[in-house]
């Protein structure tokens, strides 16, 4: 797994500038750290041996259900097949595999690429899946130190790789594995549902601001107009929130804290607009509390930066439906800067 890495390092990113580069270098460094707080925790190994137990007690069923919570066959499923090798024996594991010419990592460089030559940059964002922030939940699973690092190293060293190409990338697990439980009386105890594998609105919450930040620090992006409390309010609100009924115990809504960003006449501010230099791909994750609520993603972004953003945000599409819309549009890039990729990372597989 180092070996494959090691010989695909500092490769040349042509035309790229000083604050480019100098921000591919600050991402590999924290990358390497995360990787080397993973393997410090040592319990890698075990989550993997847990999920394939798991999976193949549950054999065609899609769940497992467990006393307050549900584990689903495609989540656990990621987490083997992407942090396990490609083949049986192997050494290498699958999310580093970069020999195999299906591999999504060669895809994603030629989108970077193709992006970069008109002047945009391409900033990946996989979203982790529960079992890499609440590995406990799993049968059996020893009870977690409060500096647990994230589970499954898998996504973080395929991140170091796309770096070291070029690309740029967030890595959500360090910042949602801090801030994986809470204690207050005003927000979600959890950073994703228990009987769904979308995030709370707070898991959302955390990942807008990681994208935030990282746009904030972007050379030649414009600074938003628009201001707190000036131009829009935001409300912290709970609410009883229906989950989509794919097991028994989704059927009663359950209650999340939704800030919602709203107009100074109290309806959800709208967030969108075509002209942006800053365009989300995004999948379900990213629709979850919009509409009449006005806390979804781009709305949390709008809240951050001060300025509105163009999406397009497609259920079960995060993987290509987003990019065929994009390929659908009368010139879709006139005037981006950077186009945000964020998915359930699930789709790498």
């Amino acid at each position: 797994m180092a070996g494959a890495l090691a010989c695909s390092r500092s490769l040349p990113t042509p035309g790229r500038s000083a604050a480019q580069e100098l921000r591919l270098g600050v991402a590999r460094e924290l990358y390497g750290s995360t990787i080397a707080r993973i393997e410090a925790w040592g319990q890698d190994a075990l989550v993997f041996e847990r999920s394939s137990a798991l999976l193949e007690r549950l054999g065609e069923e899609q769940y497992a259900h467990f006393p307050g919570y549900v584990l689903g066959q495609r989540e656990l499923g990621f987490f083997t097949r992407w942090n396990g090798p490609t083949t049986a024996g192997e050494a290498t594991a699958r999310a580093v595999d970069l020999a195999r010419a299906d591999h999504p990592l060669h895809v994603i460089v030629r989108f970077a690429e193709a992006f970069h030559a008109r002047g945009i940059e391409l900033l990946v964002v996989p979203i982790p899946r529960r079992v890499q922030v609440y590995p406990d939940r799993l049968p059996d699973f020893p009870p977690l130190a409060a500096d647990f690092p994230g589970a499954g190293a898998g996504t973080t060293r395929f991140l170091m790789a796309l770096a070291e190409r070029g690309v740029a990338s967030l890595d959500l697990l360090p910042a949602l594995a801090a801030a994986r439980q809470v204690i207050a009386s005003d927000d979600d105890a959890l950073l994703f549902h228990a009987y769904n594998a979308h995030w709370t609105p707070r898991g959302a919450r955390i990942a807008a601001e990681v994208v935030a930040e990282y746009l904030r620090a972007l050379d030649g992006l414009p600074a938003g107009a628009a201001r707190q409390d000036v131009d829009f309010v935001v409300r912290r609100e709970r609410v009883e929130f229906q989950l989509p009924p794919h097991v028994p115990e989704a059927k009663e809504p359950v209650p999340v804290w939704i800030d919602r960003v709203l107009a100074l006449d109290g309806k959800p501010v709208d967030a969108r607009d075509r002209a942006s230099p800053i365009l989300l791909l995004g999948d379900s994750h990213c629709h979850w509390y919009g509409q009449e609520q006005g806390g979804d993603f781009a709305a949390q972004l709008y809240a951050r930066l001060g300025q509105k953003i163009d999406t397009i945000v497609l259920n079960d599409g995060g993987a290509e439906a987003v990019w065929a819309n994009l390929a659908r549009r009368n010139d879709g890039l006139a005037g981006k800067r950077v186009v945000i990729w964020i998915f359930a990372a699930t789709v790498l597989v």
